[in-house]
């Protein structure tokens, strides 16, 4: 056997984080709005005879053995389907790396789907082995815009007319650790009050996107910004380059600013760029 695929992972953003409570096996339960978005990794995986598992990667830091999702989705594919194959993973990252933005996750839900359609394993469940990858991973296997409950599991698809929507994503401090902002949040004496997830849908339905950036928010923006205040510096500069409205993804620490016009996110992201920082065009899918 010698098949080779190219794949495309694409990120998320949060329009919306809710924590809404803690299970017993520790992990935090959320009500959250994820938007799949243009800015993506690409992936090729070629499949041969042999055993193993190998991965390669134009980020030199990036882990290459089962550390990394990648690794992990391929050898639980393998496993779970019975089969004995080489598999080799070549991952190109073009979404920052531990920056909110599911990438480690999205890479590992290309696998899983890359993987699947060339073995069609009967009676394969790929939501519950990308469970068993990471909470973001479910979203990253269905993409576009969703309500996400439980863990990250509990998936309902939206109507949205925004596809298009220009958005920049930037990064201007390293990566946080999800389980330390999550032990902090757990700190607080008074959590932060619920946003309005209805707005946001209805905003996501009517295309207006102006509604979307007025209704957006983010509980974990409480520790987060307090931890790095760089990052509330970044969404004011978001918004006075033009952004809608500005907030953290994930548990951070990218910031992602909503545009009008796809000139004003370009020009934006240049500017952001030319100061030193990461920064990236995209649009909602």
């Amino acid at each position: 056997m010698n098949r080779s695929l190219n794949l495309i992972a694409r990120a998320k953003i949060n329009l919306s984080l809710a924590v809404t409570g803690k299970r017993d096996d520790g992990y935090h339960t959320i009500s959250s709005i994820m938007q799949q978005i243009s800015l993506r990794d690409t992936l090729r995986i070629r499949i041969t005879d042999g055993e193993g598992v190998s991965l390669q990667s134009n980020v030199p830091y990036l882990p290459t053995d089962s550390r990394n999702l990648c690794v992990k989705a391929a050898l639980l594919y393998l496993e779970y389907g019975k089969l004995q194959k080489k598999i080799n993973i070549h991952v190109n990252k073009r979404i920052p790396v531990a920056a909110g933005l599911a990438g480690g996750s999205t890479d590992a839900a290309a696998v899983l789907l890359g993987l699947e359609s060339v073995f069609h394993v009967f009676g394969c469940d790929l939501p519950a082995l990308a469970l068993r990858l990471g909470a973001d991973v479910p979203f990253c296997l269905t993409g576009g815009v969703c309500l996400c409950e439980g863990i990250g599991e509990i998936l309902t698809p939206l109507e949205s007319n925004t596809s298009g929507c220009p958005v920049v994503i930037a990064k201007n401090v390293k990566g946080l650790s999800t389980p330390y902002i999550y032990q902090l949040y757990d700190g607080l004496e008074t959590p932060p009050s619920m946003g309005d997830t209805e707005k946001i849908k209805t905003a996501l339905s009517s295309g207006n996107i102006r509604n979307l950036a007025d209704s957006m928010f983010n509980h974990l923006e409480a520790v987060s910004l307090k931890e790095k205040p760089e990052i509330a510096a970044l969404k004011a500069r978001l918004l006075a380059l033009g952004a809608t409205g500005a907030m953290m993804s994930g548990s951070g620490p990218s910031v992602f600013g909503l545009f009008q016009k796809e000139e004003d996110a370009k020009k934006a992201a240049a500017h952001l760029r030319k100061q030193g920082m990461a920064a990236y065009f995209a649009t909602f899918m």
